[in-house]
């Protein structure tokens, strides 16, 4: 993972995310995770924080593991 500058969050595809995500700690901290379009150059896919300002790109890697369809929850549960 590494952090993107010199884009914006609209070239990066988050005005309509692909993914969003809300999550909560044990602590009760909540966060957002937003999942954008695929790099230009295939190296991964835009990944930002809906609080904040900075972009990341990750591999297609990470983004597997954060995907969970909700019948694959329901199977496990």
């Amino acid at each position: 993972m590494r952090e993107i500058t010199g884009k914006s969050a609209s070239e990066c595809g988050f005005d309509e995310p692909r993914y969003k995500a809300s999550v909560e700690t044990k602590d009760n901290k909540g966060y957002t995770i937003l999942i954008g379009n695929d790099s230009p150059d295939n190296f991964g896919v835009y990944l930002k924080f809906a609080d904040s300002d900075k972009i990341y790109l990750i591999s297609d890697e990470v983004l597997d593991g954060l995907i969970i369809d909700a019948e694959s929850i329901l199977s496990s549960a």
